[in-house]
């Protein structure tokens, strides 16, 4: 990727990322935003050619949270991208919960 857009809610884990990012010397291809992820997905005006999520196992709402607002059209998600994420609870999400014209999404 030319450019990865890091969020992390925990502050102490965004510190470990952030450590990591300087030490691999990566600074110049990837930011980090602490933040919720939810509310920077509905806030960006960026799509994204690829999103992978990895939330909590015990937070559901989140995860479906997450691909809620990939598969809105014009969305985060770009038009061939593709989101992968470790689920809460389904291993796979069904395909007609898969956004249009988009790769399947695979929790």
């Amino acid at each position: 990727a030319a450019h990865a857009l890091l969020v992390e809610r925990s502050r102490d884990a965004a510190q470990i990322i952030q450590t990591n990012v300087s030490a691999l010397k990566l600074t110049d291809r990837v930011t980090l935003q602490c933040a919720d992820v939810l509310a920077v997905l509905s806030a960006s005006e960026t799509s994204f050619d690829l999103i992978v999520a990895d939330p909590p196992y015990d937070d559901a709402a989140l995860a479906d949270g997450i691909l809620a607002r990939c598969a809105v059209l014009g969305g985060p998600l770009a038009a061939k991208g593709f989101w992968r994420s470790r689920g809460a609870r389904d291993p796979v999400i069904q395909p007609e919960r898969s956004p249009k014209g988009y790769d399947v999404c695979v929790r």
